[in-house]
C-alpha cells in the first residue's frame, strides 16, 4: 500500500498494488507502470526474504523514490470460517468480511464521550475506526465492528483478526446499519455456500450459524487428527488372502483407510493452503507432519495394489479369460504408480528444501512464488480426480478411485 495524506478527514487513504487501474481511493494521481512493477518487485523480494505473505509500509516522495518504512510477516488471514447456508436476503445490511467471527448485540454509534456507556457485547458502528477503539478495555467489551471505510490489510483489519472480532466493512449500506441504532442484530463475517461475504440481520440468529458452520478448518496449528491410520494399520496383513471373504473385506477397509488421509485435519489440508502454512508459526513441523503423511498415503497405496493383487490370484487360473485382462490392466495401473511415485517424491524436495532454506536465510529470487506453485502441484498429484479418467492414475486419489 502507498499511504497519501487526505486533507478532508486528516487520515490516509490507501493505494492497493494490484488495482487494475493503480488509483488511490480518493481520486489522487496514477502510479506510473515503472512504479508499480518496482513495487511488486520489492514485495516479492521481501516475501522471499520472510517466506511468507508481507504486511508492507512504504512512502514516495515527489521525486517518486521508494522508501521501505516497515514490512512484517501478514499475522492472519480471512478465509477459514465457512457456513453451509447463503447470506440471508432480508439482511438488513450486507459488506466485505473484513475479520472473520460472527456476534449478536445491540447496534452503538461509536461515541467517544460515551465509551463507558457501551453495554457488553455491542456491535460498534463507525464512520471509521478511531485509536481509543482499539485500546484493549474497550476491544474486550466490544461484540464486533462495522465501518464505513477502512482497508483490508490496514492496522485495524490486522489487529481485530488476532482479537477475533467480525468486522465488517459496509461501504455504501453504512447508513442502513446507522439507521438500525440500538436494534438487536446478528453480525457475521465469513464464507457462506463457500463465497465470503458479511451481513446484518434483526434478531438473534448464532445458534442457527453455529448449526450449518463447517468446522474442516484448513491448515490450522492443531493437532492432527488422532484417527489418521498409522503406517502398520496400512500394510498389506500376512494371511488376509487365505480366502475370497477376507480379502474383500482387507480391501475394502484399505480403501476406508486410505481416504481417511484426505481429511480436513489429516496432514494433507494445508499443501491446498499453502500461505496459511507459510504464516503458521508451526510451518517447519506442518511440512514435516505433511511429508509424513505423504508417504504413509504411498505406502498404503502400494498396498492396495498388492492387496488387489494378491485377490486377483485368489481365482487360481490366472490365465483365463476373466482374470487375465484385470491382471494386464493391473500392471497397468502399476506402472502410472510408479512413475507418479517419481512425481510426489520431486514435489516433496520441491516444497521441504526452500523452507529448509528460508530457515537458513539462504533463498534464491523469486523461490516464495514459485514455492506457492508446486504446493499446488503437489496436491494435485495427491488428491486431483477426474472420476470418468481415473485410469490415468495422474493423482494416488484416481489410483485409489481406479482400484475400488
Amino acid at each position: 500500500f502507498i499511504l497519501q495524506k487526505n486533507s478532508e478527514n486528516n487520515g490516509y487513504s490507501e493505494t492497493r498494488i494490484d488495482d487494475a487501474n493503480s488509483r488511490s481511493d480518493d481520486g489522487g494521481q496514477r502510479l506510473s507502470d515503472d512504479t508499480v512493477s518496482v513495487l511488486r518487485e520489492m514485495v516479492a523480494e521481501l516475501e522471499n526474504l520472510l517466506f511468507c505473505p508481507v504486511d508492507v509500509e512504504f512512502a514516495i516522495n515527489h521525486q517518486g523514490r521508494l522508501f521501505l518504512l516497515q514490512v512484517r510477516p501478514i499475522t492472519r488471514l480471512s478465509g477459514g470460517m465457512d457456513f453451509a447456508m447463503r447470506i440471508p436476503e432480508d439482511s438488513l445490511a450486507s459488506g466485505e468480511a473484513i475479520s472473520e467471527g460472527y456476534c449478536t448485540g445491540p447496534i452503538w454509534l461509536a461515541k467517544k464521550q460515551d465509551a463507558g456507556l457501551m453495554r457488553h457485547g455491542a456491535i460498534v458502528v463507525s464512520q471509521h475506526a478511531e485509536e481509543w477503539m482499539l485500546e484493549s478495555g474497550f476491544l474486550m467489551r466490544a461484540g464486533g465492528f462495522v465501518i464505513a471505510e477502512g482497508g483490508f490489510n490496514d492496522h485495524v483489519a490486522i489487529l481485530m483478526r488476532q482479537e477475533k472480532k467480525p468486522l465488517m466493512l459496509a461501504g455504501d449500506r453504512y447508513a442502513s446499519v446507522v439507521a438500525q441504532n440500538g436494534q438487536q442484530v446478528t453480525l457475521a463475517c465469513a464464507r457462506f455456500k463457500r463465497k465470503p461475504g458479511a451481513f446484518i440481520v434483526a434478531g438473534d440468529i448464532t445458534e442457527k450459524l453455529a448449526s450449518h458452520r463447517s468446522l474442516a478448518s484448513a491448515a490450522s496449528d492443531v493437532p492432527l487428527a488422532k484417527a489418521v491410520p498409522s503406517r502398520d494399520d496400512l500394510s498389506l496383513p500376512e494371511g488376509a488372502f487365505h480366502g475370497v471373504a477376507s480379502g474383500f473385506q482387507w480391501l475394502t477397509d484399505q480403501n476406508a483407510r486410505l481416504l481417511a488421509l484426505f481429511a480436513p485435519g489429516s496432514g494433507l489440508d494445508c499443501l491446498a493452503n499453502p500461505i496459511k502454512l507459510s504464516m503458521s508459526p508451526q510451518r517447519s513441523k506442518r511440512l514435516a507432519e505433511t511429508r509424513d503423511h505423504v508417504n504413509r498415503l504411498i505406502h498404503g497405496a502400494e498396498a492396495l495394489l498388492g492387496g488387489y493383487r494378491a485377490f486377483l490370484w485368489l481365482a487360481g487360473d490366472t490365465g483365463s479369460a476373466e482374470v487375465k485382462p484385470l491382471l494386464e490392466e493391473l500392471s497397468q495401473l502399476s506402472n502410472r504408480f510408479e512413475a507418479l511415485k517419481q512425481i510426489i517424491r520431486s514435489g516433496l524436495n520441491s516444497i521441504i528444501l526452500p523452507m529448509q532454506a528460508a530457515k537458513d536465510g539462504q533463498l534464491s529470487p523469486g523461490i516464495f512464488r514459485s514455492w506457492l506453485a508446486d504446493c499446488h502441484l503437489l496436491q494435485s498429484c495427491l488428491q486431483a480426480l477426474i472420476p470418468e479418467e481415473a485410469e490415468q492414475v495422474r493423482s494416488v486419489h484416481e489410483l485409489i478411485f481406479a482400484l475400488h
